[in-house]
């Protein structure tokens, strides 16, 4: 509030002031003597207006006063102005249903409002209905009894109004920021005859149901003449039962729309009332580790419920929901961010790999429209593989416990294996890698297995993991053929460290024995 005056216009005022004293009171000094005002400008005075000690919202109390009486022609949004470039004085304007004006029967009032025109108000908008029994009461005063009055125009601006198609099929006269609930048909237009198109329920590209006009749905929508939106003409999700529920997998959120989805399984922490659950649809998760798994519906603009179910589609058993996370209504996202009273989420639950259970999203309240949805699964932890010696599982570092964990691995092939095994090359066995283990004569008996050394008196040794005998490592060892004698023999006249089979001292040269010790392990086969 601003209460500073010039020196001059202090000056100025009081001799005004004091050479009106004597002057006759306005004519609408009174509220039951208010003066008719009109769309347009309409001339006033405060000099010598008395108080009627009036009450309103925004008032000092005790200021001077006038009245007007406003009809509206017609139903719509009007503004009221006081602002004037050589007026100045403190003010207050209010509007009422009736006399004696007081804050309980105040619509709308308003101080400062002009700003740059000093402390003159203005109220720019405020919708008002015709046809009322009672004409609008418009209040105009000083702040207080301290504040001078001065004359006034009062300006009133009529918006221009038109027909409003609404969507329940009526018509109304209206502006057209105040045609939200149907259509506006433009300035000038009137209900009678109606301009109304017919009416048609319109599935949008989400499969949710409106009625609307046919030029009201939108790009990708089907607009049928007529009909109802309950029961919903638009199709149904897939996923609407749990037979047909969709595969949801850790870390790739999915988005649906329920806005058609039918009633299915009741939810324990729908609040209040398991019967708020409406709207159901359903996902299978089946986790590829015994890990703790969170499940949210972070990003969905409407009321959600969120349950996992164990069991199969013909008898489920809940063993987790959620409304909204906390007591306070607030669900904390991942992220940090914090979406009030609308979304769901299951914090941590532990799930064992390769069981699958169901999850269902649903619309919350006694009956929501739903719409489109996000739905997520994560797991609270890094996933990976656990080793107990050489046994593999897949859940999370927590549940590994005292083993060794393998962020990201899996179990198949077994990570927990010695990653290392025998090379079979020609007549002789290294323990190696499978990639080192590779190229002409040579074969990988696989991780983890170990190299047998020739034996003269053990024929048994001689043939697992490496059938010392399968010389060239042909694909069926069972029984060594011709050819193994002969690539033995070149590599044994080529010095060929491969054909060294008893292991000698000097591998570098084969010697005569490991001829005869290739024949003795030759004629006593590969299959034992």
């Amino acid at each position: 509030m601003t209460f500073a005056r010039l020196s001059w216009l202090a000056s100025a005022t009081t001799a005004c002031c004091l050479a009106g004293a004597a002057g006759a009171q306005p004519s609408n000094d009174t509220c039951a003597g208010a003066t008719v005002a009109v769309v347009g400008a309409n001339a006033g005075t405060l000099v010598n207006a008395n108080s009627e000690d009036s009450e309103n919202s925004c008032e000092g109390g005790g200021g001077a006063d006038i009245f007007f009486t406003f009809v509206p022609p017609a139903t719509g949004a009007y503004s009221f102005s006081l602002c004037q470039d050589a007026v100045f004085f403190d003010s207050i304007m209010s509007i009422h249903t009736g006399c004696p004006t007081s804050a309980a029967n105040e619509i709308t009032c308003d101080d400062d409002g002009c700003g740059f025109f000093r402390d003159l108000s203005v109220i720019p908008s405020v919708t008002l209905q015709a046809g009322l029994p009672q004409p609008y009461i418009i209040r105009v005063s000083t702040f207080s009894a301290a504040d001078d009055g001065a004359s006034i125009i009062l300006n009133i601006g009529g918006v221009s109004n038109g027909a409003c198609c609404l969507f329940d099929g009526n018509c109304i006269t209206t502006t057209s920021t105040s045609c939200t609930a149907g259509v506006f048909q433009g300035t000038g237009t009137a209900c009678i005859p109606s301009p109304c198109p017919p009416l048609g329920t319109c599935c949008n590209a989400d499969q949710c149901c409106s009625l609307t006009f046919q030029s009201g749905c939108a790009a990708g929508g089907t607009w049928t003449l007529g009909g109802t939106c309950n029961p919903s003409p638009c199709a149904t999700p897939a996923n609407d039962t749990c037979a047909t529920a969709t595969p949801l997998v850790v870390g790739v959120p999915v988005t649906g729309s329920n806005c058609s989805a039918g009633d299915d399984q009741l939810l324990s922490c729908a609040f209040v009332d398991p019967t708020n659950t409406h709207k159901t649809v359903w996902y299978s998760f089946t986790p590829a580790h015994t890990a703790a798994y969170t499940f949210n519906s972070c990003g969905t603009s409407f009321d959600t419920t969120i349950g996992v179910f164990g069991g199969t589609c013909g008898g489920l058993t809940e063993i987790a929901c959620n409304d909204d996370s906390s007591s306070t209504g607030n669900v904390v996202c991942p992220g940090g961010g914090i979406l009030a009273g609308l979304n769901s989420r299951i914090p941590s639950l532990i799930l064992d790999a390769g069981t699958t259970y169901y999850v269902l999203l649903a619309a919350w309240g006694q009956a929501p429209a739903g719409g489109p949805y996000v739905l997520a699964a994560g797991a609270i932890e890094n996933l990976g593989a656990c080793c107990n010696g050489t046994a593999c599982t897949q859940t999370d570092q927590t549940r590994c416990g005292q083993g060794t964990f393998r962020a990201g691995d899996v179990c198949s092939p077994n990570p927990c294996l010695p990653q290392t095994g025998a090379c079979c090359a020609g007549a002789t066995c290294s323990l190696t890698t499978a990639a080192a283990c590779t190229g002409e004569f040579r074969a990988f008996a696989g991780l983890g297995t170990v190299c047998n050394v020739f034996s003269s008196s053990n024929p048994a040794q001689n043939r697992t993991p490496c059938c010392l005998a399968n010389y060239n490592q042909s694909a069926n060892p069972v029984e060594p053929t011709v050819q193994d004698i002969f690539d033995f023999l070149t590599g044994y006249f080529t010095n060929d460290p491969l054909a060294n089979i008893n292991g000698s001292a000097n591998p570098v040269e084969p010697t005569v024995q490991d001829i005869f010790d290739f024949l003795t392990v030759y004629f006593n086969g590969c299959a034992g």
